[in-house]
């Protein structure tokens, strides 16, 4: 599955003269699953599902509901809001009033 994610093409992995559509639907989504896990090897370590849940998709939206609120947080703590701009003769040039 690597290959086929790495290619950007399935064809790699079916039988010669085949698409994905004339494959029977449970190939398809087992497909579609190795895809999606294999997308998980890109988050940062701290953010990767544990394997217990992958196959299990209400679990696994609350955990990136988590992932992304955790994420808003860290982003605001680290900001720590929208200053005023500095007031000086640059700024003043970008005005237009």
């Amino acid at each position: 599955m690597r290959i086929a994610r790495d290619f950007g093409t399935v064809s790699s992995i079916l039988p010669e003269g085949t698409s994905l559509t004339d494959a029977p639907y449970t190939f398809f989504e087992a497909v579609r699953s190795a895809l999606l896990f294999l997308s998980f090897d890109e988050l940062q370590e701290h953010e990767r599902p544990p394997k217990r849940m992958w196959t299990k998709g209400e679990q696994l939206n609350d955990w990136f509901e988590m992932v992304k609120k955790r994420r808003k947080d860290d982003l605001d703590s680290k900001s720590g809001g929208i200053e005023d701009p500095v007031d000086n003769d640059a700024r003043q040039m970008l005005l237009v009033e």
